[in-house]
């Protein structure tokens, strides 16, 4: 995190079917001074290389280390590490498992190193002296036994479901269409039956502007209390 004068964004999780939504979000946070660092697993910034936004492309999972450690150990001014996505960087991951055990298929001790490195750097990063924000993309699970359809973060096998929880926020966003064509995004902050989404701040509305720069505003300086 990032702690001055009680200021504190800490890290985020935002899901969503289209990562290009998302950054557009993520890069206003750079207009309330959190100078962002994306490091481009999709391989697809388009929505942001106009915008003079720093990224660093990865390719492997020496490359994580290799940032981590220089933005732990070389003074820099970035203030706010954005990941796009987690969804990708679960492939490189497993790809780095399957390159240490020289298996063509994944097999259970593959997976198990896989949910291990994909805690370790998210721990990593979060233990940064900066704010960090994963993008992930979405997965529709549906349970065959109740019906039940719930949306969560597209990651393989059970971190999908254990990944939130090492997040103080965690967004889904939602884009809508109205009748007339009209388009409109919002953050939702809060789960519901098929959401999955929190708010350790406990200032957010439960349906937020997509707008980074703010929300880090409101939460440095809690102004109002949490509501529809």
């Amino acid at each position: 995190h990032v702690e001055q004068d009680g200021d504190v964004l800490g890290a985020v999780l935002v899901a969503h079917p289209h990562a290009d939504e998302v950054q557009r979000l993520v890069r206003d946070i750079d207009r309330v001074g959190l100078h962002p660092l994306f490091l481009d697993v999709e391989e697809g910034m388009l929505s942001i290389r106009d915008k003079g936004i720093d990224y660093i492309p990865i390719k492997k999972w020496e490359d994580f280390l290799t940032v981590i450690s220089d933005l732990r150990n070389t003074k820099h001014d970035y203030e706010t590490l954005v990941i796009d996505s987690m969804t990708a960087a679960g492939r490189v991951i497993l790809d780095s498992c399957l390159r240490v055990s020289r298996h063509e298929v994944p097999k259970i001790d593959d997976w198990g190193m896989n949910a291990q490195r994909s805690r370790d750097l998210v721990k990593w990063i979060h233990d940064l002296p900066m704010h960090s924000v994963f993008i992930c993309l979405e997965t529709i699970n549906k349970d065959e036994y109740s019906g039940r359809v719930m949306s969560l973060p597209s990651l393989a096998g059970q971190l999908a479901g254990q990944l939130p929880a090492l997040f103080d926020l965690v967004f889904y966003m939602e884009v809508d269409r109205s009748k007339e064509g009209k388009v409109s995004r919002y953050l939702l902050t809060a789960p519901d039956s098929i959401y999955t989404a929190k708010d350790r701040s406990g200032v957010l509305a439960t349906r937020e502007d997509p707008d980074f720069g703010a929300i880090y505003e409101k939460i440095s300086k809690p102004t109002t209390t949490k509501g529809a």
